[in-house]
């Protein structure tokens, strides 16, 4: 997307990234997460500001971003304008489990490649599944302290996904005009031609990314006041008109899950959501187009694909089976599959995170990953039973939670910047919002002073 520009010009737009990278994080950290968040939607082909030589990184946008930002947060910190944590019981098994990954590499030697050509040092499968996903939750409890920052964030997150639900309707009825950046629209580029793929250019992606907002386009419909909530709104529209045509399974049953478990656990909008998704779905099957009909029950027919993904955990078994206390080496289930299926044509990918991980990793990595979860989930369950103040927050985070592992177990998502970081930033915004001994309501925050709270 840059490469074709003149080096000139990419130099400029390098300069102006890296100028209001820092402008507009310095405004707040969630503006800088939000930012790197966007650049993490862009594959890294079509991100390439400059291409080194010589076994060096090659400079993509979200490579500019992610350091100014971090940068910027710990010279925040040093000022005192945010706030200063001990790491957690979540944030230690992410420590411990990066090191695992880090040694995985380094036994294995798998942190050379040369995937994109002259880049011999590949680490980005780390980074965007791992270390920058849990970045974003550290700073999001440090950075994003007050309800006013939450309400930014929140928005930044609800604009993005408008964004994206704009832009697949476009795909979706053939009107091109509302799709940016035009490589979406590029047959040659990504996977999924044909199919809502959004920036991602990967249907599955996209739909996911759109499904993990949709809790979060209702929370603020709900709780915006004047014009704007109809924008929140318009969000909605989009995303649910685009999401058939992702034509992915795992999309539409994760979609299922975050709406469901968002009406159980919302106490009064609950049954106004739920006859809401009732007349929408009602409505959308009497006016379904007849070819989109038939395309989706070609995909909900396609046996095939059910078959191949079967063999293919049969095979991640045996494979986790062989290796179950270290696994096979990080990266490294590409060429185990290989082995493993003696030549037939079963693909090179599990389709699933959690069982890609356990081959890779064995327990030693499999145990702090799941460790994670299970502080996640204690924690906010705890809060959700003894405070009724926080139950509109946490379920619509449980149903983001929801659509989120259901894609762990359907597709490999740990290259995808954008969600991995969303959900992450997600849960260190409103886990440390519960911590907190009053509700989530106004901030009080004093610079320099005890650490904030929410009063």
């Amino acid at each position: 997307m840059f490469l074709d520009l003149s080096f000139n010009i990419r130099i400029l737009i390098l300069l102006g990234l890296i100028a209001f990278t820092y402008w507009w994080t310095r405004r707040g950290v969630q503006n800088g997460l939000i930012l790197g968040l966007v650049t993490g939607m862009i594959p890294m082909t079509e991100s390439w500001l400059i291409r080194s030589e010589g076994g060096l990184p090659h400079l993509t946008l979200d490579r500019v971003v992610w350091p100014v930002v971090l940068l910027l947060f710990v010279l925040m910190r040093r000022r005192g304008e945010t706030a200063r944590r001990p790491l957690d019981a979540v944030e230690k098994n992410m420590l411990l489990l990066v090191g695992v990954i880090v040694l995985s590499m380094y036994v294995h030697k798998t942190y050379v490649s040369d995937q994109w050509g002259t880049e011999k040092v590949q680490l980005f499968p780390i980074v965007a599944g791992f270390f920058l996903p849990f970045i974003s939750y550290s700073l999001a409890r440090r950075g994003i302290y007050s309800a006013a920052h939450v309400t930014a964030f929140l928005r930044g997150v609800g604009w993005i996904t408008v964004y994206l639900g704009v832009t697949g309707l476009g795909e979706a009825w053939q009107q091109h005009w509302l799709v940016y950046p035009k490589y979406i629209l590029d047959p040659t580029v990504g996977i999924h031609n044909g199919y809502v793929r959004g920036p991602f250019i990967s249907s599955s992606c996209n739909g996911v990314a759109m499904v993990m907002g949709v809790p979060v386009l209702l929370w603020l419909f709900f709780s915006t006041q004047g014009a704007l909530r109809w924008v929140w709104l318009l969000g909605l529209a989009c995303v649910s008109l685009s999401l058939p045509y992702v034509f992915q399974r795992a999309v539409w049953l994760g979609a299922a899950a975050a709406l469901g478990v968002t009406i159980l656990t919302w106490p009064k909008r609950g049954p106004l959501l739920f006859g809401g998704t009732v007349l929408a779905v009602a409505l959308g099957l009497l006016f379904m187009p007849t070819s989109l009909e038939r395309r989706i029950q070609v995909k909900l027919n396609a046996a095939d694909n059910i078959a191949f993904r079967v063999e293919l955990v049969a095979t991640s078994m045996k494979i986790i089976r062989d290796a179950p206390l270290a696994g096979v080496g990080f990266t490294r289930f590409r060429k185990a599959i290989e082995e493993y299926s003696e030549g037939r044509p079963i693909g090179t990918a599990s389709h699933n995170t959690i069982m890609t991980l356990m081959a890779e990793l064995g327990l030693l990595g499999v145990v702090p990953y799941f460790a994670i979860f299970a502080l996640f989930g204690c924690e906010s369950a705890g809060a959700f039973w003894h405070r009724p103040d926080t139950r509109v927050i946490v379920g619509g985070l449980w149903g983001i939670s929801a659509a989120y592992v259901i894609m762990l177990v359907s597709i490999e998502l740990r290259e995808i910047i954008y969600v991995n970081g969303l959900f992450f930033a997600l849960w260190g915004t409103v886990l440390e919002g519960l911590r907190q001994t009053a509700p989530i309501a106004q901030p009080v925050y004093h610079v320099g002073r005890a650490a904030p709270s929410f009063v």
